[in-house]
């Protein structure tokens, strides 16, 4: 991945401005529980800040993955946009963290957009911005 920016978000804070240009991918590192209304802001903060690609892991992966596609077809009420703006998502239930940083470093691909900025928002207590950011940036360089 190339541009790689690292955001610690605790459960239940506002989102802030994004770390990185749109359009861009998002790996979000869950390591807290986050209430549903919370998942939906931070999920619709997602999409209408261009990420284009979600990869989620971690605790409540598969209802971070649904809120990111409901933020995506709330932002278009009627017709879906083209297929440039769509927003590809994956979870990663029983993967390891480091399977899901190579998954983002070399699968990752929109089929229409590059996307060279790469965020990774970790939605914990405390942040652990270095070694998450050593985990992926491993895959870039084996």
């Amino acid at each position: 991945m190339t541009a790689l920016a690292y955001l610690h978000l605790p459960p239940g804070a506002p989102p802030v401005a994004l770390p990185v240009a749109a359009p861009f991918k998002a790996v979000l590192v869950l390591e807290a529980s986050a209430d549903p209304a919370w998942r939906a802001r931070v999920s619709t903060w997602l999409v209408y800040g261009g990420c284009l690609y979600a990869m989620t892991w971690g605790t409540g992966c598969e209802a971070w993955h649904d809120a990111i596609d409901d933020a995506f077809i709330a932002a278009f009420p009627g017709d879906l946009p083209g297929d440039d703006q769509l927003i590809m998502t994956t979870w990663h239930d029983d993967e390891s963290l480091d399977e899901v940083a190579w998954f983002a470093a070399h699968a990752a691909v929109h089929p229409l957009c590059d996307l060279a900025g790469a965020l990774v928002l970790h939605i914990a207590q405390a942040p652990r911005e270095a070694a998450l950011l050593a985990t992926f940036r491993a895959p870039e360089t084996a």
